[in-house]
């Protein structure tokens, strides 16, 4: 399998035993070979999965307009205000 994912013998003892130096080039590779990237993308997908929504929701930072709390908003013509 080594041979087929193009890493060596011990990146492949690394990976099985855990090891978090293993790249992901490497990682992607194998589990190609065994089929697995679409279970993947399924485990990574929280768009399907009701959990995986309540945590992106909780994720999602609330945007307050800048004129709401007070604070002008920063404007690139305004970076450097010349003074009067």
């Amino acid at each position: 399998m080594a041979k087929r994912a193009g890493v060596s013998k011990k990146t492949l003892y690394r990976l099985k035993h855990g090891d978090p130096r293993v790249s992901w080039g490497a990682v992607f590779r194998i589990l190609n070979i065994l089929n697995l990237i679409p279970e993947l993308n399924k485990a990574l997908n929280t768009t399907n999965n009701a959990l995986g929504l309540v945590l992106m929701s909780k994720a999602v930072a609330k945007r307050i307009p800048a004129s709401a709390n007070g604070i002008e908003p920063f404007h690139s013509r305004n970076r450097f205000p010349v003074r009067p």
